[in-house]
């Protein structure tokens, strides 16, 4: 179990590359369909938000674009604070 914990942390492979991205992408997935669930309870900063999912930049550029959409978005509808 720790092996594969390390190869996912690390991103060694295709596989753990893929499940980071994942991992990284889901939160904001989820409080775009709940009208900016966590990140309004907690008033969660667009920074906080982008800096979380930075790891996309390189690992899956079109993503990366795609969150970062979502989370202008999210700033005009006031989920996150600018």
């Amino acid at each position: 179990m720790k092996s594969l914990w390390l190869e996912f942390e690390n991103a060694e492979t295709d596989d753990a590359k893929f499940a980071k991205a994942m991992d990284r992408i889901l939160p904001l997935f989820q409080n775009m369909a709940n009208n900016g669930g966590s990140w309004v309870v907690h008033s969660v900063k667009k920074q906080q938000v982008l800096d979380r999912n930075s790891y996309l930049k390189d690992s899956a550029p079109k993503l990366w674009l795609y969150a970062c959409e979502q989370i202008d978005l999210a700033v005009q509808k006031g989920w996150l604070i600018a």
